[in-house]
């Protein structure tokens, strides 16, 4: 529990509080202070990934939560950096990324309490894996991937920061759908048939698209 605290002071702290120090933007604009919220209920929300895990699953996750955690991190510094040097407000863009945010924060904490303990930093089946198939994961089977995706693309949005939102749009889909392809390789090697039939009628992250 305190080291789940910790991790999401320290990102919430990394990304968005240390870029913005001196900047008339975080006194008085509400849109730091939500991402931070955010990244808050989001990073405390899931396992910290400890030394001894990583090395633990290094076969089957192969780097992929380290990539995702600096890929996570990067792009919402770039995002405050940008708005620290004074970018135009869109009410548009302000809507459309609170929308994300929201949206993405939601689908994320649903899906990892729906798995509860299944819910892993890193890529690792256990013997006694169950394949969880209700909630979010009937129809999805990385919702909490696709929250994670709304909310960190949702931020540059929300603070009117295009460059980093271009970055995010790029960055973070290559690393998901890189530990999207070694989380389902690793599921069918455990549930084989099961998991095959469950991939059939179900879609990784948009339904009726991927």
């Amino acid at each position: 529990m305190i080291g789940r605290l910790l991790s999401a002071v320290l990102f919430a702290a990394l990304a968005y509080a240390l870029p913005l120090v001196g900047s008339s933007s975080l006194p008085h604009d509400f849109r730091p202070w939500l991402a931070m919220a955010s990244a808050l209920v989001l990073v405390f929300a899931q396992p910290t990934l400890s030394t001894a895990e990583a090395r633990k699953t290094r076969a089957t996750d192969r780097g992929s939560a380290v990539l995702i955690m600096a890929f996570s991190i990067g792009s919402q510094i770039a995002a405050s950096l940008e708005l620290c040097a004074g970018t135009a407000v869109s009410a548009p863009a302000v809507a459309a990324g609170l929308a994300l945010v929201l949206l993405g924060s939601a689908i994320r904490v649903a899906a990892i309490g729906t798995l509860g303990k299944a819910f892993t930093a890193t890529v690792q089946v256990d013997a006694d894996h169950q394949l969880v198939q209700h909630g979010l994961y009937r129809w999805l089977r990385h919702p909490s991937y696709l929250g994670a995706l709304l909310a960190l693309i949702g931020v540059p949005v929300l603070f009117s920061a295009w460059w980093s939102t271009a970055l995010a749009v790029v960055a973070m889909p290559f690393a998901y759908r890189r530990r999207i392809r070694l989380e389902e390789r690793a599921l069918l090697e455990r549930h084989g048939t099961a998991y095959q039939e469950y991939c059939a009628r179900t879609a990784k992250l948009i339904p009726s698209l991927w």
